[in-house]
Parts: structure tokens; C-alpha cells; sequence
């Protein structure tokens, strides 16, 4: 299974070992600078890094959240990353 978000907006996880322990599969992160959960976005992305998987990571500058409907590059990015991963699996 992939997984496209990890976690509540508000709550974003950064425990490493659960993130271990829960044997993630490889997770996409995709977020813009003015939204009010960049922050959490940004170390959430670091934990589950540190936890040993494998992290597409695009930040996109300027950008608030639920910038997905004004800005497409990111579907691009998500695409191209979904069918890397389904073919290597």
C-alpha cells in the first residue's frame, strides 16, 4: 500500500521508532511555504526519513494549503513518483 499523506494535518507524527515499528511504505510529501502546517510537514517528513523509508518530498514556495487546485505541478510529480514505485513493487 502507498501512501500519498501521512497523519492528521494538525497532528503530524515525528516518533521515528513507531514509524519504524509500523514498517511505512514509502510516502509522498507535498506542501507549500505559507501553510500554517509547513512546519509539521517538514518534520514529520524528517522522522519518517529517519525511520528508514523512502521520501518524495516537494515543497513549493509561496504556496498556502489546499494549493492543489491552482497549482498542477505537483500531480505531475505524484504521478510520476506512484508509478515509479508500483513498478519497482
Amino acid at each position: 500500500m502507498i501512501y500519498a499523506f501521512y497523519g492528521r494535518l494538525s497532528v503530524a507524527s515525528t516518533d521515528v521508532e513507531k514509524f519504524k515499528a509500523a514498517k511505512i511504505p514509502p510516502t509522498f510529501f507535498a506542501y507549500g511555504t505559507r501553510d500554517p502546517f509547513y512546519r509539521q510537514f517538514q518534520a514529520c517528513a524528517d522522522a519518517v526519513r529517519e525511520a528508514g523509508v523512502e521520501v518524495e518530498q516537494h515543497e513549493y514556495e509561496g504556496l498556502p494549503h489546499g494549493f492543489g487546485y491552482i497549482h498542477e505541478e505537483w500531480m505531475v510529480s505524484f504521478d510520476r513518483w506512484m508509478t515509479e514505485v508500483m513498478s519497482n513493487n
